[in-house]
């Protein structure tokens, strides 16, 4: 969770090619945030490579926004079983609030 304790962090969302643009990406987003809601998250952050406009069309068709400029992202890549390889993209933040389905009220 971030500082602020409600909202958690997608670190990598990865569908094969030849399951995109089938609902498959769509699903699986929606299912993480049903979970950070189970544990009592409300909102759900990402990064998105600024190379990447399938995911960034994804997301925002999925209600997130952009958060700032775009910020440099290094992270590590396994390859072939070998040592990791160093990436570095510039990315953009996308956060998005959670709507839960349940509204409760109280007597």
């Amino acid at each position: 969770a971030d500082p602020d304790g409600l909202t958690r962090r997608m670190f990598s969302l990865n569908v094969a090619r030849g399951y995109r643009c089938n609902g498959v990406g769509t699903a699986l987003v929606k299912a993480v945030e049903q979970i950070v809601l189970a544990v009592g998250g409300s909102a759900v952050r990402i990064e998105v490579a600024v190379s990447n406009r399938s995911a960034r069309s994804l997301y925002e068709k999925l209600g997130y926004k952009f958060s700032g400029e775009p910020v440099k992202l290094a992270w590590s890549k396994g390859v072939d079983g070998h040592p990791s390889e160093i990436i570095v993209e510039e990315a953009y933040k996308m956060r998005k609030v959670l709507q839960s389905r349940f509204r409760y009220t109280y007597a």
